[in-house]
């Protein structure tokens, strides 16, 4: 069964069990002993999922069933969820077992139990599977922002105009798919999500048959360049809520780059998300570390001829920045100390100093 789709069962079994829910006598005592049997399989498949095995996108409809056994079932929850963060259990990857201490993975147990099925509770099991992988990968280089572009008809002018109507944000698990549910949840706007993306989204969007789609794509975006001003689409604002900070930077799209959905002299805001090139952690010597050494030796060498040559975008990749918390790739870090270069200043947002509200 799909990872959605199961969780999805999950949660309807557990909802089920909610206190006060009507059921016959003998029917409520034989669920109450499923759910007793079944729960440590449950909770076990779920919490190897979010302890760094599922995909980010695939986060929020995990998180669901976890909320809903902290409403419905708490004691049944606790007891099962302390068991499966020692090692001894066997649920957790060994990776997350080693990414983890105990204290931690017992904290995350008593976050979601204090918020009690809350929205935030989808924010500490997103950490929880953030500190799992932290010793997954390692940097290469940061490289540049991609902006988040909502295009839409003539009749949209801003996010809330959105509401229920069909919206493309990309396929699943993509970069679109998550920013547009981030930008969405933080306007507190909530379309119809359209598994469709590029020039399908866009043919789409011209017949009609969605009310906007979303991309993430640096400027100015390929897909986006076809679009001329007689056929009265546009870009729409996204505001930078500040739910959206930490993991976005504001950014502006202004007529220059797309000319056919920004009017002259006017500039759109809305959101970047920054891209980094990571390499797998492990010791060097592997096949996986002797290939990833090739290509960012290759990428390194060649970063000035595509700054010269290429997308704008690539004369924004900072070779010399650090992430925080995140370790250098031993043979990045020997081929920059190699081919030292003048300071650049780390492009921690895609603004324009001549786009900077003064």
């Amino acid at each position: 069964m799909p990872r959605r789709s199961a969780a999805s069962f999950f949660s309807a079994l557990v909802e089920i069990n909610k206190p006060g829910k009507a059921l016959e006598k003998a029917s409520k005592h034989n669920l109450n002993n499923l759910m007793q049997e079944q729960s440590p399989s449950i909770l076990a498949v779920v919490f190897r999922l979010v302890g760094g095995e599922c995909a980010r996108s695939e986060l929020e409809v995990l998180a669901d069933p976890l909320r809903r056994y902290v409403v419905n079932l708490p004691m049944l929850f606790k007891n099962i969820s302390r068991e499966a963060m020692k090692e001894e259990s066997g649920v957790l990857t060994r990776q997350a077992l080693e990414a983890t201490t105990l204290e931690q993975r017992l904290r995350f147990i008593a976050q979601l139990d204090v918020l009690r099925g809350g929205r935030k509770s989808n924010e500490v099991v997103k950490d929880f599977w953030v500190a799992c992988r932290e010793n997954d990968k390692v940097t290469a280089a940061e490289d540049f922002n991609e902006e988040v572009h909502v295009v839409a008809g003539a009749a949209v002018g801003r996010l809330a105009d959105l509401e229920g109507k069909p919206v493309a944000t990309g396929q699943p698990g993509s970069t679109a798919e998550s920013a547009a549910r981030d930008l969405f949840e933080a306007a507190g706007v909530s379309p119809r999500p359209v598994a469709a993306s590029g020039p399908e989204a866009l043919a789409r969007l011209r017949s009609g048959e969605i009310a906007a789609f979303v991309t993430v794509s640096g400027r100015p975006a390929a897909e986006l360049a076809g679009i001329g001003p007689m056929e009265n689409l546009r870009l729409i604002p996204v505001p930078f809520a500040p739910r959206l900070q930490a993991e976005y930077y504001p950014a502006s799209l202004v007529a220059s780059d797309y000319p056919g959905l920004i009017p002259e002299g006017e500039r759109v805001d809305t959101l970047a998300a920054g891209t980094v090139l990571v390499a797998p952690a492990g010791p060097e010597g592997g096949e996986r570390q002797r290939r990833a050494a090739a290509l960012v030796e290759s990428f390194f060498r060649n970063l000035p001829d595509l700054a010269r040559s290429g997308h704008p975008k690539w004369r924004e990749v900072n070779l010399g920045a650090l992430l925080p918390d995140w370790p250098r790739f031993e043979p990045a870090r020997r081929w920059l100390a190699a081919h030292p270069a003048p300071a650049q200043a780390p492009a921690v947002s895609s603004l324009r100093l001549d786009e900077v509200p003064r």
